[in-house]
């Protein structure tokens, strides 16, 4: 038999505890067990948010410096 700790996972970035059923999709061992971090849904999809807004400012960066060197007449 299990124990409730070993069919929970923790996650590497906010540090709260998932259990395994209750996952999308659900997981049948910890990531951790196979020397993987994880990361839960939550956190993964701010850090992309975040990836994006980067991107976003670099873009929006890279326009004004090409607006600088060709003014517009």
């Amino acid at each position: 038999r299990m124990r409730l700790s070993e069919t929970k996972n923790r996650c590497d970035e906010c540090r709260l505890c998932y259990h395994f059923g209750c996952l999308d999709p659900p997981l049948k061992k910890s990531p951790k067990q196979t020397g993987y971090g994880w990361i839960c849904q939550e956190c993964d999809s701010s850090s992309s948010k975040e990836d994006e807004n980067e991107a976003e400012r670099k873009n929006i960066s890279q326009e004004l410096n090409m607006e600088q060197k060709n003014p517009k007449k």
